[in-house]
């Protein structure tokens, strides 16, 4: 992968950090990390035959601030990394992962806006998870804000932002977006609002394509002692136009999260959205588990759905489940990707310095293009142990198959990591 990008992001976060640092108010100080990774894996190409092993020698830099509630408030949450592999199966790799946001006060009720998020995602679901199958996707976002108070119980909001989606592999379609909201919420009561919003949405692709939609929802949010439940439903059009040619569609879109404790230490939560929009939109970022095929360049009908369960024992002990579901449709070929996956893991603190954990997934993918289905299944174990405040290790042990309808797709992979990482106190 490119590094520019890496380059762009570190210099943006620098002066982010600065900028709110800056400020009169105080903030919370700035966390650094530091880690390096060793792993070695029996299949580092994951093939369905004759994978050679190798070693990754990887170094991770970490980065976490909160500014203090002001005029202009901002939040940093950044992992960067860089590996090599010992006999050169892939080339040398950056990695990353963050998220930048910040608004500031300009005057009255006018704010500015304004993030970048950076993941490093899959390409096609069809492959691994590996250097020739990921891509970078960045998305920056900027632009003002209005909030006018209309009543003690109204609240209308007008929003313009400018949004730019790149993809660091030169063949991946990039984006500009213009987006314009307004909103409206009623209070009803200490507990309850809900309100009235409509957005506009206008994508140009690099290749020349254009993406319109028009969105209108009905919003709620709902609050109990131990529940909170808030969602949209609405409807919704977009348009696909590219070289004289067009074409629209419409339909019911929704959203709806969840979340209940069950007793002081245990949570249930659930987490769905059903749009209309393209690839270049942040919803992967949204749904992790989300993996949209990048090579597509089209608007797109998607639904995703997760739920979990999580619970905090009383030794200290934690357990966590989660099940996702996804289904995407390429809305002028008709193509269809459905994915579904369980997962749980359980953590143990064996000592006052050492904890333990086990972990688990089963996942399926099918497609229509081909017929074919996938089904994955991962395990890992691993150890970490606390050398100091600032200083910890840790051991994990993994395996991961791949069965397909398609020979060539399934592999088989057992990899062990060992890596230590350093808190800046």
């Amino acid at each position: 992968m490119a590094e520019a990008s890496v380059k762009k992001m570190v210099a943006l976060t620098t002066l982010f950090v600065s900028a709110m640092n800056s400020a009169p108010l105080s903030a919370e100080p700035v966390a650094y990390s530091i880690g390096l990774e060793e792993r070695y894996t029996d299949n580092a190409r994951q093939v369905d035959s004759g994978g050679d092993g190798d070693f990754e020698s990887r170094i991770n830099f970490g980065i976490n601030y909160n500014s203090d509630p002001g005029k202009c408030n901002g939040s940093v949450s950044a992992n960067l990394g860089y590996g090599r592999w010992l006999d050169d199966t892939y080339d040398p790799e950056t990695y990353v992962n963050s998220d930048i946001f910040g608004d500031c006060q300009l005057a009255g009720s006018f704010y500015w806006d304004i993030s970048n998020q950076t993941r490093d995602i899959i390409q096609d679901s069809r492959g691994g998870n590996n250097p020739d199958n990921t891509s970078r996707k960045n998305i920056f976002s900027t632009g003002p804000r209005y909030e006018m108070r209309l009543s003690p119980q109204d609240q209308l909001s007008l929003e313009f932002r400018y949004e730019s989606t790149n993809y660091d592999e030169p063949d991946e379609t990039d984006s500009d977006r213009y987006v314009g909201t307004a909103s409206w919420n009623h209070l009803l009561s200490t507990t309850l609002s809900g309100g009235l919003s409509v957005q506009l949405d206008n994508s140009e692709m690099d290749t020349g394509q254009e993406i319109d939609r028009q969105t209108a929802n009905l919003n709620f949010n709902k609050r109990w002692v131990s529940t909170q439940v808030s969602g949209s439903v609405g409807v919704s059009k977009i348009e696909s136009s590219f070289a004289g040619s067009s074409s629209d569609n419409d339909g019911l879109v929704w959203s709806l999260f969840l979340e209940r404790d069950l007793n002081s230490s245990s949570s249930i939560y659930l987490n769905g959205n059903h749009q209309l929009t393209d690839q270049t939109s942040d919803f992967d970022i949204v749904f992790a588990d989300l993996v949209f095929n990048v090579e597509q360049t089209e608007a797109i009908e998607v639904t995703a759905i997760n739920a979990g369960y999580r619970n905090n024992l009383s030794n200290g002990d934690r357990l966590q489940f989660g099940i996702s579901y996804s289904m995407t449709e390429y809305l002028s070929s008709g193509y269809e990707e459905e994915s579904a996956k369980f997962e749980a893991s359980y953590q143990r603190q064996l000592t006052s310095r050492l904890s333990g954990d086990v972990s688990g997934s089963i996942g399926q993918n099918s497609y229509t293009d081909d017929d074919t289905e996938d089904e994955t299944v991962s395990m890992s174990a691993g150890l970490e142990y606390d050398m100091s405040r600032a200083l910890s290790g840790r051991l994990l042990v993994s395996r991961e198959e791949k069965i397909s309808d398609a020979g060539s797709r399934e592999y088989v992979e057992n990899w062990v990591e060992f890596g230590l990482n350093y808190r800046f106190q």
